[in-house]
């Protein structure tokens, strides 16, 4: 387990207390550090994806840890079995509006992997399109 601050200060005290060092403390997982863009080589990548219904315009989005194709399939499925799992598959029959082809109706927005870095990103693309 690692020690926290007011006991990352006692050690720091106690070691240091005659030489002219000062320790200084920086976090490790940045907002810089989340948010960086990094390249993936895969065609079908996981991320961020953004539904729109094409009756209303609404917008929903959403993220995949697997590829966002799969994504569209398992919303569809949704729709048909009407099950509750997707905001998506429950406006489309419950406002009786007609859902089109992936092509027209499902977007990525941001490959990314799962993970806290996804969060970020689902969070604000959320933000952007609300």
């Amino acid at each position: 387990m690692f020690p926290g601050f007011a006991q990352c200060q006692a050690i720091k005290n106690n070691l240091f207390k005659h030489t002219n060092l000062q320790i200084a403390f920086r976090p490790t997982n940045t907002t810089y550090q989340q948010l960086s863009q990094r390249r993936t080589n895969n065609n079908k990548p996981s991320g961020i994806y953004q539904l729109k219904c094409n009756t209303c315009k609404i917008s929903y989005v959403g993220q995949l840890g697997r590829p966002i194709t799969t994504c569209y399939k398992e919303h569809i499925r949704y729709i048909r079995q009407n099950n509750p799992m997707s905001a998506y598959a429950m406006h489309i029959p419950n406002n009786r509006h007609k859902f089109g082809p992936a092509e027209e109706t499902l977007r990525p927005l941001k490959p990314c992997t799962k993970g806290t870095k996804m969060n970020c990103w689902e969070a604000l693309y959320i933000y952007i399109y609300t």
